[in-house]
């Protein structure tokens, strides 16, 4: 335990010792986790002193064994070799190959608590090939966060993997276009029956993995492509990969529009979720997941100020505790301003 000064830095760590009023009442007891409530309760009747603070702080289940860019390269390049093969013959001869590389590398990435680092490090001239690796790392990382067992996860993230498959049916010169046409956006939603028609032709291929391909565009409204189904008929593992495609894709540069940044990507997830489009259950752990890998960072916030983000909240990951100068601001307070760019 050490001594510490009440500040708002303090939300979500343990209280080392009982504090009593001035009059003696029992304000809070040791081992209280404080929140904003308790913070501002100290401050009023601790006027200025010093507190005990558990100094222990549990480890993340997520051990660091960071992945290098090496075998993701290495991936990457065999995944291209694969896919293209499977578009213009029908079918992989190192099919089996790919899966054992890809699941090696899915429990590598489910390790590393900045994976994510080295999604955007790497830039890739095939735009299809990278984001569908991308959005295989990040559906087995969030089915992990979820609570699902290492096979699971695995499965979860071959699905990611093979979901855009139908996109490669379609000539360069569609996908690489600056401005797309009514058309031409009518015609690329076709990918999703596309790939699901490739996909379940291949030998002993898991059915959630073509399925994957079929429903990563559905809506838990009905709002979605090509069935229009509701949350109940999408199974939930697909409804993972629809988040991680969608975050991945807001985040990445393509022919027609630049990626956006990271903050963005996060606020925009969160508007589909709040849009009833994206699953809730899914969207806030997941965001809770990236914003605490952004903890002690500077941020521009939409104001122009910087601030350093200090605390996230568990339900609103988004709308974190920032401290700008020696003030603090709660994010979920003030509308009108947001996160904006890392500095």
């Amino acid at each position: 335990m050490e001594q510490v000064e009440i500040n708002y830095e303090l939300i979500g760590q343990k209280l080392g010792e009982d504090i009593f009023s001035k009059q003696g009442t029992l304000l809070l007891k040791a081992g209280t986790k404080l929140t904003e409530y308790h913070i501002s309760l100290l401050k009023n009747h601790t006027l200025g002193e010093k507190v005990q603070i558990f100094t222990d702080i549990p480890q993340s289940k997520f051990k660091s064994e960071p992945i290098t860019l090496k075998p993701y390269e290495e991936l990457l390049k065999l995944v291209e070799e694969e896919f293209n093969e499977l578009i213009h013959t029908n079918r992989s001869t190192n099919f089996q190959s790919l899966i054992k590389k890809v699941s090696q590398v899915l429990l590598t990435s489910m390790q590393d608590t900045n994976i994510t680092t080295v999604i955007e490090k790497r830039k890739s001239n095939n735009y299809i090939i990278q984001h569908s690796l991308n959005v295989s790392i990040l559906s087995a990382m969030i089915g992990k966060l979820l609570g699902y067992s290492k096979e699971e996860c695995i499965l979860i993230g071959k699905m990611g993997l093979f979901h855009d498959i139908g996109m490669l049916k379609f000539n360069e010169s569609l996908l690489s276009k600056i401005e797309l046409t009514r058309e031409d956006k009518e015609q690329i939603k076709t990918h999703t029956v596309l790939g699901y028609d490739l996909l379940k032709t291949i030998p002993y291929i898991h059915p959630l993995i073509p399925q994957a391909s079929l429903l990563h565009h559905e809506r838990i409204n009905g709002g979605g492509y090509p069935m229009k189904f509701v949350e109940s008929k999408i199974p939930f593992f697909v409804q993972i990969v629809s988040v991680a495609d969608t975050f991945n894709a807001i985040c990445s540069d393509r022919p027609h529009t630049p990626g956006a940044p990271f903050y963005y990507a996060v606020q925009e997830v969160v508007k589909e979720a709040e849009a009833n489009q994206l699953n809730p259950a899914i969207v806030v752990p997941f965001v809770r997941y990236l914003m605490r890998q952004q903890l002690r960072e500077s941020v521009m916030l939409s104001n122009n100020q910087e601030a350093e983000i200090v605390f996230i909240h568990d339900h609103e990951p988004h709308l974190p505790l920032v401290k700008i100068g020696e003030n603090y601001v709660d994010l979920r307070k003030e509308p009108h301003i947001r996160l904006k760019t890392p500095v």
